[in-house]
Parts: structure tokens; C-alpha cells; sequence
């Protein structure tokens, strides 16, 4: 009789088992995939903004550039996109080159998944031209069509990397008004414009955490 009775327990344990994983990862694991906000509003005493409880965090405004194929690039080109963002320069050869092989890989990755994108911002206009930008595409990007090397007028490229980015790296009492300091971070924004991760680009497990939570944001859009 108990070993009947150990049977039967087995048994309910096996058929009731999936009902329990179902019900933990249903309450559970949502909330571990989700991502942060990034970059919360500031008002005119440097306090963050609120919208009742809840955070005001900021988004990447509207912007006009020109890609490596002379074409000009705006915001509607992100609209309902993921994308990663970086500020590189084509004759660094330490910090945007690592970047850039790396984001090569990442490229390739993600090449069939049509809601993702790349978007390269070359900081050093004097050089950065439309004809360097590309060969840099030909030398890197080995499937073409999702990434995106940018170039435009200095002044708004900096004001996009520092004010809307935020990204901590320019300094004018070392360089010229027509170049700024590539930067190591990479940056996700969803489809909103929100700035959802921020990752060392030098660091291979930072690399590993950017792609992973591609995934993750590709996942959260699909279900809204």
C-alpha cells in the first residue's frame, strides 16, 4: 500500500511540476528581464523630474545626418527600432577599433532581425567624410545594410553625444572645434528613443551583457 501511495505522490509531483514552473516563471521571470531607464530629466535646479511617482527620463531627440552613402539620416529611420549607438573616429586606432570589431560581430549577429540597427557617429569631421566613412564600412562591416557610419556638422554631433547621449568624455581644452574624443561606451535605445543599457565597449562581458539584452529588449517590445 505506501508503495502505491509513493507512486501515486511521483506522479502528481510529475503532472503538477509543469503547472508550478509555469506559475513561477509567469510571476517571476518577467521581472528579472526587464531593463532600466537610463538619463532621468533634470528641471532648472538640477533636481530629476517627476511625472507623479515616476521618474521623467530623457529620450534622443530628432536629428539630421548624413551615412556613409551621402544619404541623409534622420530619426524616422529609428522610428520603432532598437539600436546601438557609439561615437567612434576612423583614425583612432585603439579605442574605435576594438569597438567597431566588436560591433562587427554584434552586426552579424542580429543582421536578420529587422527591428535592430547600429548607428556609428565618426567625431572627427575633418576627417570622418562621407568617401572615409565608407571604405571603413568595407573594411568592417561585412553585411552591409543595418549599420550605419554618421557623419554631419561638429557642433550638433557634439551636442548630441554630450547632451542627449550623456555621454562624459569631451573636452574642448584639448581638442578642436571640428573633433571630439571617441568614447568607449556603447549605448541601447529602444524604439521610444529611451536609453535602456550603457556598456563598457573595451570589456569583453560587457559585450556579452549588450547582446544579451538586445534579446531581452526585442522580447519586451514583441509583447506590448
Amino acid at each position: 500500500m505506501n508503495q502505491k501511495f509513493k507512486k501515486a505522490g511521483v506522479l502528481i509531483v510529475l503532472l503538477a511540476l509543469p503547472v508550478f514552473i509555469f506559475i513561477f516563471l509567469h510571476l517571476f521571470a518577467e521581472n528579472h528581464f526587464k531593463l532600466p531607464y537610463y538619463a532621468p530629466k533634470l528641471d532648472s535646479t538640477g533636481s530629476v523630474m517627476k511625472n507623479g511617482k515616476d521618474t521623467v527620463f530623457c529620450q534622443i531627440p530628432p536629428f539630421s545626418l548624413m551615412d556613409q552613402n551621402g544619404r541623409i539620416v534622420t530619426e524616422a529611420l529609428t522610428k520603432n527600432k532598437i539600436y546601438i549607438a557609439h561615437f567612434f573616429s576612423t583614425s583612432d586606432d585603439s579605442v574605435s577599433r576594438r569597438l567597431t570589431l566588436s560591433l562587427s560581430r554584434i552586426n552579424n549577429e542580429f543582421f536578420n532581425e529587422p527591428s535592430v540597427l547600429i548607428l556609428s557617429h565618426g567625431v572627427d569631421t575633418r576627417n570622418d567624410s562621407v568617401a572615409v566613412l565608407k571604405k571603413y564600412e568595407q573594411q568592417y562591416a561585412t553585411k552591409t545594410g543595418k549599420w550605419l557610419f554618421l557623419t554631419g556638422d561638429s557642433r550638433a554631433l557634439e551636442r548630441l553625444a554630450k547632451a542627449e547621449y550623456k555621454l562624459p568624455f569631451l573636452d574642448k581644452s584639448t581638442v578642436s572645434l571640428e573633433t571630439f574624443l571617441p568614447s568607449s561606451k556603447l549605448l541601447l535605445i529602444d524604439p521610444e528613443g529611451y536609453i535602456r543599457g550603457v556598456y563598457d565597449g573595451l570589456d569583453p562581458l560587457e559585450i556579452d551583457r549588450l547582446r544579451a539584452e538586445v534579446m531581452v529588449l526585442l522580447d519586451i517590445v514583441s509583447k506590448r
